[in-house]
């Protein structure tokens, strides 16, 4: 297989690139802990209030990102998926909109204006449902190409959230 090759091809570099190579790998390995902290570096010059929790769903990572007295008024925050795996990137990054239950009413008003549309319910963490909204179609974007377009998305849900 081709990674097999690869590998192979990797055994006759000379150790100063093996180094650089094996350097690299490790570094790869902290991709998505990179992106967590290069959206909430970039979130905190616009928020400087900001809050958020990682976390993970099935074959996702996720980072939620909210407002303490935007939560606390009407009970919705930011949530982005993207693939656990960095070189999955081309499966996308999603940005999506997300209520506790009880909070459903105020969230399908934040939706509206966002223009979003209700995706169902689901699982935020462990045990916990929430609603979940998200742009119609599919609007998932490459965090590698389009990681300033994801930071406008997000922030355009942050302050539709202030309003």
């Amino acid at each position: 297989n081709a990674t097999m090759d690869i590998a192979k091809q990797i055994l006759d570099l000379d150790n100063t690139t093996l180094t650089t190579l094996a350097t690299l790998v490790r570094a790869f390995s902290k991709l998505n802990e990179a992106k967590n902290l290069w959206l909430l570096e970039n979130l905190r010059q616009s928020f400087p209030d900001i809050s958020y929790e990682i976390g993970a769903l099935e074959g996702d990572e996720q980072i939620s990102f909210w407002r303490k007295d935007d939560f606390e008024r009407n009970g919705c925050w930011v949530c982005v998926h993207y693939p656990k795996r960095p070189e999955n990137d081309e499966q996308g990054t999603a940005i999506w909109l997300v209520s506790y239950p009880e909070n459903k009413e105020q969230a399908e008003t934040i939706a509206a204006k966002l223009g979003f549309v209700f995706s169902g319910v689901g699982k935020y963490k462990k045990g916990q449902a929430a609603n979940w909204f998200r742009e119609p179609g599919d609007n998932a974007l490459s965090f590698f190409s389009e990681k300033h377009e994801l930071l406008k998305r997000i922030t355009d849900i942050l302050t539709v959230l202030s309003d």
